[in-house]
């Protein structure tokens, strides 16, 4: 019989592309048995799997939704979906020790399922639910009334909250009064070393999804203020087809700029290694993005490259606390194409050479001993 103790993992994300949960499952694998609850298998050798039922988004349902949030009646929201009742019924006899909620919205489940099965309840926030997608009006007016309301009846019902990064922890804090640590994003460790920066070709690489709030334009614009040793490869997923496809069209135009197939995410650090610099310019338009540390500037890192970026928080503080690369002074494109223009080949080889230093610790492996060590403590193992 196996003892192991049993850990439920809750996503409402098909798990065969979610990066981050797919990680959060192998760290957890390493010690316990998991179950992943989720509306796609991550065929993960070792891990069972309970799909959630799909629901049929007819006109009726949608309203009922957006009249739940209007009227912030939060368990109703959740309730009064049909495919909700069907998975309780499938969990509510499955014994667990630790239930991993990824994102707020699954927090009703966990803890109408710890009333059956005594587990402990551990959030992943992720980002900061109060306020996603403020680049929709239907979301600052709705959406993000409705979660924050959310997080100030459920926050304080979990046993233990992680988020992404420490500017989002301290707001979680700061704002609903939960402790919240740190768990981010960064792929696990890869042994390569920094490639060879050659005279006069600097070679920049973007790679994730292609999304209008992302404004990646600027990027292409940015290639224009480049002096002729710069040129840019995107390596992109057409998430919205028709921006992708205006991006394309765009950078048909520039003979510096090339589109690249896109890889499996365990295989981006080894395909980027080749490139001298990581480009990720992000505009502040949402607290979400002002804030972000997302998962490619440490695959930059774990791709021995130097990062470029505007002065995010949380991307600048890691960016000068290893020196592996250049912040500009302002979130603009020309900001950014000056710092660019200024650096020496040599300046790039040293900054691959720190995100060579940095990348044994912002690694996956790091994070392993973060969440196992949240999990031990809940258990009581």
């Amino acid at each position: 019989m196996n003892d192991r103790k049993h850990v439920l993992v809750v996503s409402f994300t098909d798990l065969s592309g979610d990066s981050r949960v797919r990680r959060q499952i192998r760290m957890l694998q390493s010690r316990y048995r998991v179950t992943a609850v989720a509306t796609g298998d991550p065929n993960m050798e070792g891990v069972s799997f309970v799909p959630i039922p799909r629901t049929v988004m007819a006109w009726p349902r949608r309203l009922s939704i957006w009249g739940n949030m209007f009227l912030r009646r939060c368990e109703s929201l959740f309730w009064s979906n049909p495919a909700m009742e069907a998975l309780y019924g499938r969990l509510c006899d499955v014994p667990c020790d630790v239930m991993v909620v990824n994102n707020v919205e699954g927090l009703p489940l966990a803890f109408r399922l710890r009333e059956q099965n005594g587990a402990k309840v551990l959030l992943d926030a992720h980002e900061y639910a109060p306020k996603m997608h403020e680049h929709r009006i239907t979301d600052r007016l709705v959406r993000n009334p409705f979660w924050r309301c959310f997080c100030h009846r459920h926050l304080s019902g979990v046993d233990a909250m992680v988020t992404v990064c420490q500017g989002l922890a301290e707001m979680y804090e700061k704002e609903f009064g939960v402790s919240c640590g740190v768990v981010t994003n960064a792929p696990f460790y890869q042994p390569l070393e920094p490639s060879r920066v050659e005279a006069g070709r600097i070679r920049m690489i973007h790679h994730g999804g292609a999304m209008h709030s992302r404004r990646m334009e600027d990027m292409i614009f940015l290639t224009d203020q480049l002096d002729e040793r710069f040129s840019l490869d995107f390596m992109i997923t057409p998430y919205e087809p028709r921006y992708y496809d205006r991006l394309r069209r765009m950078a048909s135009r520039r003979p510096r700029i090339r589109f690249r197939d896109t890889v499996p995410s365990d295989e981006i650090a080894q395909t980027i290694n080749e490139y001298d610099v990581g480009l990720y310019p992000l505009r502040p338009s949402s607290f979400n993005h002002a804030m972000a540390l997302p998962n490619k500037i440490f695959e930059f890192i774990q791709g021995r490259l130097a990062v470029a970026i505007w002065p995010s928080p949380e991307m600048s503080r890691l960016v000068r606390q290893y020196d592996c690369g250049v912040v500009s002074e302002q979130f603009t494109v020309p900001s950014l194409a000056a710092a660019l223009n200024g650096l020496s080949g040599e300046e790039i080889r040293t900054f691959k050479a720190n995100s060579h230093r940095a990348a044994k610790d912002l690694c996956a492996e790091t994070n392993r001993d973060i969440l196992l060590g949240v999990a031990k403590e809940l258990i009581g193992d």
